[in-house]
């Protein structure tokens, strides 16, 4: 009886082949979550214009507006937006409120 020789396949550059996957996993989960494109692939940012009743708080201006989406979010949105220093607003105040389209 022979002995066998084992063959085993041995990759010619195994660190730049982990490092291409490594790097391809990392797109892919980027772009899945949202990260490099803000909110992700086929969504876009629109704002509304909106004027200040009487009465109205944050909070009720991104639940009638948006009330599909986190409404914490929405609110941030508006703030950030139209860089109010606080909460407060005040009737006849003309706000931009993001809403995302798909």
């Amino acid at each position: 009886m022979g002995v066998g020789i084992l063959k085993t396949h041995v990759l010619k550059y195994p660190v730049r082949a982990l490092t291409v996957f490594l790097f391809l996993l990392l797109l892919m989960i980027l772009l899945n979550s949202g990260t490099l494109f803000g909110q992700g692939f086929n969504t876009a940012t629109y704002y509304t214009k909106v004027t200040v009743q009487e009465g109205d708080t944050l909070w009720e201006i991104a639940n009638n507006l948006d009330g599909a989406s986190n409404i914490d979010n929405v609110i941030a949105g508006i703030i950030k937006y139209n860089k109010l220093p606080n909460h407060n607003i005040a009737p006849g105040q003309i706000l931009y409120v993001p809403s995302v389209k798909m």
